[in-house]
């Protein structure tokens, strides 16, 4: 009779061992997918220019508009530039510059690289550049006046 009770014990020691494993094995695998990277879609994501010495940028103006042209460098030889202008100040004289870099729908492997960009801003000839803003951050640049 006493050996009915002894299995049935080791059986239940068993059962409970087995639950408290398969617990544990849950808990680990939630914990190490929580602290998983998540993934970047490197098409649709913004690549930081490596820019270290000032912007240079050329500046001229003709037909009531500035031409601003100059070159930055950027990470990966497929980036696409895309530039834009905000003015501020009282009368919209201060134009600030935007450029945002993005990589192309292709796969490109290189070296940093430098791209060129040009924008035309129809504006004020009492108008000036005051700032230049690369993926959203403020840079130094250095302005040469064109004919």
């Amino acid at each position: 009779m006493e050996k009915a009770p002894k299995n049935l014990l080791k059986v239940f020691f068993l059962l409970v061992i087995i639950v408290v494993l398969a617990g544990f094995t849950i808990v680990v695998q939630k914990t190490q997918f929580a602290w998983k990277t998540p993934e970047i879609n490197y098409n649709t994501a913004v690549f930081r220019a490596i820019q270290l010495a000032p912007v240079v940028i050329e500046q001229a103006y003709a037909n009531s508009a500035f031409t601003l042209k100059g070159s930055i460098e950027v990470s990966d030889p497929c980036a696409r530039l895309d530039t834009n202008a905000d003015f501020s100040g009282e009368e919209q004289e201060k134009i600030k510059l935007i450029i945002e870099t993005t990589i192309a729908d292709q796969d490109c492997a290189g070296a940093a690289t430098k791209k060129d960009f040009i924008v035309v801003i129809p504006t004020p000839k009492y108008s000036a550049l005051d700032s230049v803003e690369v993926n959203g951050q403020s840079v130094a640049f250095e302005l040469k006046i064109g004919r």
